[in-house]
């Protein structure tokens, strides 16, 4: 979380579309956890005329007179309450909001009054990691990323501790844990297939090079994976001969 404590003073409707505006809100203090985080940042606070006003809470009266009912300001009707032994409920026909004083106590006004405004930021700072991707044979690494989420019209308050927004970790290809079946060759079924267009092509299947430089892949169909060798010349399209002469049995890869 993020309190931003502003030294202004506004009726409780423009406080909330104040916060807003840095995409934050009044705070929502639904259980005791979250008095004590605001507590705390208050007592953080070292401006001496912080620590003895008050401030509004996203927390307002649904129903006016006897009977009040309170709710807060994202329409979640209130279940727990901090409420100053010096509050008692508004019995005249007023729309009531709740400030919150420097102890964390709440006391209600009518909304149309004035208090100081500190709004909260849920989504700010550093993002979590992405799980990392997974292994690229070509270059044995996986990676991950994460960004930093900034806060409109407040520089001073973006601020996100390092720079790194991606991390890359070497690997161990499971692709090439593989073990292949192989089928007498003259009763290997054969066909022609359109030349790989790219990585895409090839998902989860490892390409080999013998060592006559002859190069194929293993390519993917029906979630097998089938032998795709070039036998016409390396870049000549269509000129690739797709054979059953060698299926997959195991395979521990992507």
């Amino acid at each position: 979380m993020l309190y931003t404590f502003w030294n202004t003073k506004m009726i409780w409707y423009l406080a909330s579309k104040f916060c807003k505006k840095y995409h934050s809100n009044l705070p929502y203090l639904k259980d005791m956890e979250s008095v004590k985080a605001i507590g705390k940042a208050f007592h953080q606070t070292r401006i001496r005329h912080y620590k003895h006003s008050n401030y509004w809470i996203g927390l307002q009266s649904s129903s006016r007179g006897k009977g009040q009912h309170w709710e807060w300001e994202d329409g979640t009707p209130l279940s727990f309450s901090y409420w100053s032994r010096k509050y008692h409920p508004n019995v005249l026909n007023y729309h009531y909001c709740a400030y919150m004083e420097s102890g964390s106590k709440w006391m209600s006004k009518k909304c149309v009054e004035r208090s100081s405004v500190v709004c909260v930021a849920e989504n700010h700072g550093w993002s979590k990691w992405t799980p990392w991707s997974a292994c690229d044979c070509r270059t044995n690494t996986a990676q991950r990323s994460r960004t930093c989420r900034s806060i409109p019209n407040l520089p001073r308050c973006n601020t996100c501790n390092g720079h790194t927004t991606s991390e890359v970790k070497g690997c161990e290809c499971s692709s090439r844990k593989m073990k292949f079946q192989k089928f007498p060759w003259k009763n290997a079924p054969r066909k022609s297939l359109p030349s790989p267009t790219g990585i895409s092509s090839l998902q989860g299947c490892a390409s080999i090079c013998f060592e006559n430089q002859m190069c194929t892949s293993f390519v993917k169909e029906k979630n097998e994976c089938h032998l795709f060798a070039d036998v016409m010349g390396a870049g000549q399209p269509n000129k690739y001969s797709f054979t059953y002469g060698y299926r997959l049995i195991d395979y521990n890869g992507n």
